[in-house]
């Protein structure tokens, strides 16, 4: 089982994120997602540099980030605010 992450803390992995196969999001991809969002952070929007990486919409990605987030592997979010 994928431990949950602390708030602060999200493991870089290099790779970008592709879309999970058969449309199954697992815990594991979750955390390639908070793993991207957390490096995106600073390139301005995380859901679009995401969107371009996994060649997918960004509202497939804001769908990727809620669930990352329900399941603790993001903090809660901001309205207007990355991070």
């Amino acid at each position: 089982e994928t431990p949950r992450l602390a708030p602060f803390d999200a493991p870089m992995i290099p790779e970008p994120v592709q879309p999970p196969p058969k449309g199954r999001i697992t815990d594991e991809f979750l955390v390639h997602v908070a793993s991207a969002y957390a490096q995106a952070v600073g390139e301005g929007s995380p859901a679009k540099v995401i969107a371009e990486q996994a060649k997918v919409s960004i509202r497939t990605v804001h769908g990727w980030i809620t669930q990352a987030r329900k399941r603790g592997h993001l903090p809660p979010g901001r309205p207007g605010r990355a991070g």
